[in-house]
């Protein structure tokens, strides 16, 4: 049971890492201000949807957790491959959570803290 909650842990500290304040510099010319542009919206929308995703990740895993709090052996390990799953996306992610800026940051960091208090 430890090695879950410490496997929660573990994807609990790389997602946080992985929203750390990477700046970047941005310089624009007013020719190349309408491309920033459609690539700010596409970046925004990847943004939206990887939180979305996240989020997903999340409500499967609160009642898995709990259900492995009462001993539910099965919910053990349908939320071992839901971690494994998750360590995945936010490692393959980790760029689009650096990213995140403002609302997207505080509904990120609401949800991770959503699941620490389950595991704990």
């Amino acid at each position: 049971m430890k090695k879950y909650y410490s496997l929660l842990l573990g994807v609990a500290m790389v997602a946080l890492v992985a929203c750390g304040g990477g700046s970047k510099s941005s310089e624009s010319t007013e020719q190349a201000a309408p491309e920033q542009t459609k690539v700010d919206e596409g970046a925004s929308a990847s943004k939206s949807s990887v939180l979305s995703e996240y989020e997903a990740f999340v409500e499967k895993a609160v009642p898995l957790l709990k259900k492995m709090k009462s001993g539910d052996t099965a919910a053990a390990t349908e939320y071992a491959e839901l971690a494994q799953k998750l360590s995945e996306f936010v490692t393959s992610h980790s760029e689009d959570f650096s990213a995140l800026s403002g609302e997207d940051v505080k509904k990120y960091q609401e949800l991770a803290q959503k699941l620490t208090d389950a595991a704990n």
